[in-house]
C-alpha cells in the first residue's frame, strides 16, 4: 500500500473527526449557555434549601425533562455522572493530530486520486509557497507560546474564581 494513500486517508478521517467533535463541543456549549440563560428560581422551597439555584422544565419528543443547577456541589452525587468534557478533549486531540500530520515531511508524494473537485483558485494558490508560512519554526513556536499562555491564563482565572468562592 502506498504511504501517500494512507496519509491522505488519515488526513481525511482526522479532519472529519475534528470537525464533527468540534461541532459537538460547540453544540454542548451553546446548550449550556442557553440553559443558564433560561433558569428560573426553584418551584419547591425545599430545592432552594438543598442549594439549587435554578431549574428549567422542558418538553422534547413527548417527554418532560427537568434540569436543576446547584450553586454548590450536592451532598451526594449519583453513581453515574455525565461529564461534558470529552467533546473538548477529542477536539483538542484530533486537532493536534491533524496539525502533526501536516507538519511531518512525507518522503513519497501521494499518488491517490483526489476526490475534491478542482477550483479555479487552485492554480493561483500554487504560486504562493505556503510551506514558508505554515511549516516554519516561527509558526510552531508561536502556536506553542499561545497554548502555554492560554493555560497560564486559564489557571489564573480558575484561581481567582476559587478565591472568590472561598471569600463568599
Amino acid at each position: 500500500m502506498d504511504a501517500g494513500f494512507v496519509v491522505d486517508w488519515s488526513n481525511l478521517v482526522l479532519r472529519w473527526a475534528h470537525m464533527i467533535v468540534g461541532i459537538a463541543w460547540i453544540g454542548a456549549s451553546f446548550y449550556f449557555i442557553w440553559l443558564d440563560n433560561h433558569l428560573h428560581a426553584p418551584l419547591d422551597p425545599a430545592d432552594a434549601a438543598k442549594g439549587i439555584g435554578g431549574e428549567l422544565w422542558a418538553v422534547h419528543g413527548g417527554g418532560f425533562y427537568t434540569a436543576k443547577k446547584f450553586t454548590v456541589a450536592p451532598e451526594r452525587l449519583p453513581p453515574e455522572l455525565h461529564w461534558f468534557m470529552w467533546e473538548a478533549y477529542t477536539t483538542l486531540i484530533t486537532g493536534f493530530l491533524v496539525y502533526c500530520l501536516g507538519q511531518f515531511k512525507w518522503s513519497a508524494p501521494s499518488t491517490s486520486p483526489s476526490f475534491i473537485p478542482r477550483i479555479s483558485l487552485e492554480n493561483e494558490m500554487k504560486k504562493f509557497d505556503w510551506s514558508k508560512v505554515f511549516n516554519s519554526a516561527y509558526t510552531n513556536v508561536f502556536i506553542l507560546v499561545l497554548v502555554v499562555l492560554g493555560l497560564v491564563m486559564l489557571d489564573m482565572y480558575l484561581q481567582r474564581k476559587k478565591q472568590q468562592r472561598e471569600t463568599t
